[in-house]
């Protein structure tokens, strides 16, 4: 009996979560004109007194709450009674937990019979109301067989893992409602299943469930920008990371870090790392490129052209340009009969271009290059001009 009550007092506190908030008069003389009145005790009569089947009593709690009416001296002056065919239980008062609750502990004539209804019966001075119980079999929590989801990713909106069966000794259950404790956030989840107020079982069992991070690699990651231009100031591209229409928080959902230099000429790193109920890495990388130059003018030759530049001789870090690349076209969006020339050398400031076609207008452009280890980095292309050949 001590193990019910103890569970059953456990219910009582888990349910009071999540009971609606109710309107009550302010003195007992006007609560027994307030249907609010009724509808608590009709609420706390359903889910949290106990007739149990075989048992000569029935065992509840009942908790002060100022915000829906109930005080103290309410509790202290409510008394409870039992009836039934051949029950005429007398009125019992309740215990004083000390928390806020009173226990009461309402003897009865005759063992309760499974499913039997019972009236209760709640009176403070003048006020009555009267409702009714089922007897129901106590089921222990070890007793019952839950199968559901044990593991399931993290999800902004919380973790809902389903309820596949509830059993007792091999019979499937279905008088039960279920909530669910701490299920925002990675960790370990709780559902709490309860049986139905009317249903011919009482039982209450609480099973965990794991919440795995989701894997930032699942989300958008993005850079504000892939290139930079080299002016010997460090350069730190800012990350956005979003997750289908959620925009995820640096340092609470994930963290960056970015590889060392970035300011010379090159290829660096921006690695992302899930943090919270985010798990996993993912690598993005973005360019230093040298700066460029434009082209001076463009003389006309025959099938050819001689293009001018301006110098681009700066140090960038230790290094100066390895040199230029030309590029002409016959349409200024170079895509038709185009043509790439190759200048090395940062001292270089023109180039003769033969073998185009005669009497043809050309468009030109130029960018500077730089090689750095095995890879090359290219600086934007300068404004093009348009040249006809002879």
């Amino acid at each position: 009996m001590k193990r019910k009550l103890i569970a059953m007092f456990l219910v009582i506190c888990m349910v009071m979560t999540f009971m609606p908030t109710m309107a009550f008069a302010d003195d007992v003389g006007q609560q027994g004109e307030s249907k609010y009145y009724d509808d608590y005790f009709e609420e706390y009569a359903k889910n949290e007194f106990l007739a149990e089947a075989g048992e000569s009593v029935v065992l509840g709690y009942l908790y002060e709450n100022e915000e829906c009416g109930i005080i103290k001296d309410d509790l202290k002056n409510l008394r409870i009674s039992i009836k039934g065919d051949g029950i005429d239980a007398p009125s019992v008062a309740g215990v004083d937990e000390g928390n806020g609750s009173y226990y009461f502990k309402i003897p009865i004539d005759r063992p309760a019979e499974w499913e039997e209804r019972l009236d209760i019966c709640f009176t403070i001075g003048d006020y009555t109301y009267t409702t009714d119980i089922v007897a129901q079999k106590y089921i222990y929590a070890e007793d019952l067989d839950v199968s559901y989801e044990k593991s399931v990713p993290y999800d902004e909106d919380g973790a809902w893992p389903e309820i596949n069966s509830v059993k007792y000794k091999g019979t499937e259950l279905d008088d039960y409602y279920y909530w669910y404790n701490n299920h925002e956030n990675v960790g370990r989840g709780h559902i709490v299943i309860h049986s139905l107020a009317d249903g011919p079982y009482y039982y209450i069992k609480q099973v965990d469930f794991d919440i795995t991070p989701r894997a930032i690699t699942k989300a958008k990651i993005s850079l504000n920008s892939g290139n930079f231009t080299y002016n010997g100031k460090t350069k730190k591209p800012s990350v956005k990371v979003k997750y289908k229409t959620n925009t995820l928080k640096k340092d609470k959902d994930y963290t960056v870090k970015y590889s060392s230099g970035l300011k010379n000429v090159g290829l660096y790193k921006v690695t992302v790392k899930g943090k919270g109920n985010y798990s996993g890495t993912k690598t993005l990388t973005f360019k230093i490129n040298p700066r460029g130059t434009s082209v001076k003018s463009v003389k006309s030759l025959k099938k050819g052209l001689t293009v001018k530049w301006n110098k681009q001789s700066a140090r960038m870090s230790k290094s100066r340009i390895t040199g230029y690349q030309i590029q002409l076209a016959t349409d200024k969006k170079f895509k038709k009969n185009v043509k790439n020339v190759t200048v090395k050398g940062y001292k270089a400031v023109s180039k003769k271009v033969t073998g185009l076609k005669a009497k043809t207008n050309y468009y030109v452009r130029i960018r500077t290059y730089m090689k750095v280890g095995s890879k090359t980095y290219y600086s934007t292309w300068s404004g093009a001009k348009v040249k006809k050949t002879r």
